[in-house]
């Protein structure tokens, strides 16, 4: 298989090879080379599920030191309206938005 003009395992391996090197991406994770290869391969083949998708984006992307991650639907965050008025406690729990 092929990335254009470039064999598909060589392009996976660059690709993992740029988030790995990137001093700025999940600065202080022992799990750096893990994640980028199951987030390429992710990318290069499909096949996860919603929830597996989710976690594996949550991987990629939040700080290496929030430690709780919470995923919520979308129709339960705060609507343009009132996004100045919502509140939430600091260690998780329902949103609040105030009348």
């Amino acid at each position: 298989m092929f990335a254009g003009d470039v064999p598909l395992d060589v392009a996976k391996s660059w690709e993992r090879h740029k988030f790995v090197n990137d001093p700025r991406w999940r600065v202080g994770c022992a799990r750096r080379e893990e994640i980028a290869r199951r987030w390429v391969d992710g990318l290069a083949h499909g096949g996860l599920t919603r929830q597996e998708a989710i976690l594996l984006i949550a991987d990629k992307d939040v700080p290496a030191q929030n430690s709780a991650p919470e995923v919520c639907w979308v129709d339960v965050l705060p609507t343009r309206e009132n996004r100045n008025q919502w509140r939430r406690s600091h260690n998780g729990g329902p949103i609040c938005v105030a009348a």
